[in-house]
């Protein structure tokens, strides 16, 4: 027996029932989520206890696209807790308010149906972390700006319905920038290598803003068409992030959630896909591995999930690859707060390049 299955068997014995290997796949992945969601984190996950509320966030997710019941609504106090004075929330105690954990409880908030009206105004942390070039820090005593906090910050005003405290014009131009015309991709910052992870936050940021055509051209869209449809690698069906670099589960979300943005999801190789997510998927845990024989974890399980409902021809109808979260749930969530302000418009209108 190896070590990946030894730490299998030990991780999972104690759990009931047990499952034969003929069962349907969703019941091994509905396990595997609701194992974290019930605060069980192993030792080499141990470093992703300040990032509780992203952990929460894919698991919920995970489990809303499988159409599995979601936790009790004993989560949402515990969500609501995790927001500091200056509207942003923490990842867990002990830890400043940081954009990316703002978005991911934003999104777990309305994944469990919540109501955004009672969270506080998040000005504040807008005001304190947009720089003069438009990016975002994550975080106050953080020197990590880029393309990724612009993202959690553009989609966290989107899902509050207000935006004031960002500079939408120049958060829109640093977006831009970041876009390199020699191979059609974003990077992190402008003049950075173009990246699978940062060409999705600038487009799906830009999206947001309503501002996709007009900070880009029909032949830059096309181009950035071009970066994703090439990031889908011959003979495995899966996707990588960059030039050369082996196919990643994650990055079959990235590249993927981007085509469907951009209304090109047509070119994804949808059966080539599937045949590489099944490489990654774990028979014996449930969830996705970073790559086939890689033991599975949190983030990789979620966004193969999420790539597992972009092989279907009607993807578009169960996810909302904007923002990130279930239709059911997005929809649900427009409903309570309707779209009001223009640019809000732009989310709705047929983006095709």
């Amino acid at each position: 027996m190896s070590s990946q299955e030894i730490v299998r068997t030990k991780l999972f014995s104690a759990y009931e029932p047990r499952f034969s290997p003929n069962e349907h796949h969703t019941t091994l992945h509905t396990r595997y989520f609701s194992i974290f969601i019930h605060k069980l984190l192993p030792e080499r996950l141990s470093s992703l206890d300040a990032s509780r509320a992203m952990i929460l966030l894919f698991c919920l997710n995970a489990l809303d696209l499988l159409h599995q019941p979601l936790p009790s609504p004993t989560a949402l106090p515990w969500i609501l807790s995790r927001q500091q004075s200056s509207g942003g929330f923490d990842g867990g105690p002990l830890i400043e308010a940081h954009l990316a954990m703002t978005y991911s409880s934003l999104v777990a908030l309305v994944t469990l149906r919540g109501d955004l009206s009672v969270v506080r105004p998040l000005k504040s942390l807008f005001t304190s972390l947009q720089l003069p070039d438009g990016s975002f820090r994550a975080a106050l005593r953080s020197g990590e700006a880029d393309a990724r906090f612009v993202f959690s910050a553009l989609a966290s005003a989107w899902l509050v319905r207000d935006f004031d405290g960002i500079d939408t014009h120049t958060a829109a131009h640093f977006l831009a920038a970041c876009f390199n015309a020699q191979d059609g991709g974003f990077g992190l910052r402008p003049g950075l290598e173009s990246h699978g992870g940062a060409t999705y936050c600038c487009v799906a940021g830009l999206r947001l803003l309503g501002a996709l055509h007009e900070v880009l051209d029909a032949v830059q869209c096309r181009r950035i068409v071009d970066f994703c449809v090439t990031r889908q690698v011959a003979g495995s069906g899966g996707f990588n992030g960059r030039a050369n670099k082996p196919p990643d589960t994650c990055y079959a979300f990235w590249i993927g959630a981007t085509l469907q943005n951009l209304g090109y999801d047509r070119f994804i190789d949808r059966q080539g896909l599937a045949s590489f997510l099944d490489t990654t998927f774990d028979p014996m845990m449930g969830g996705f591995g970073k790559t086939p024989g890689e033991m599975p974890d949190p983030l990789h399980s979620h966004f193969g999930i999420c790539a597992r409902v972009l092989t279907r021809e009607d993807s578009s109808q169960h996810f909302d690859t904007c923002l990130g979260m279930s239709k059911r749930a997005f929809d649900t969530h427009v409903t309570k707060h309707p779209i009001s302000k223009p640019y809000y418009q732009g989310y709705e209108m047929n983006l095709c390049c």
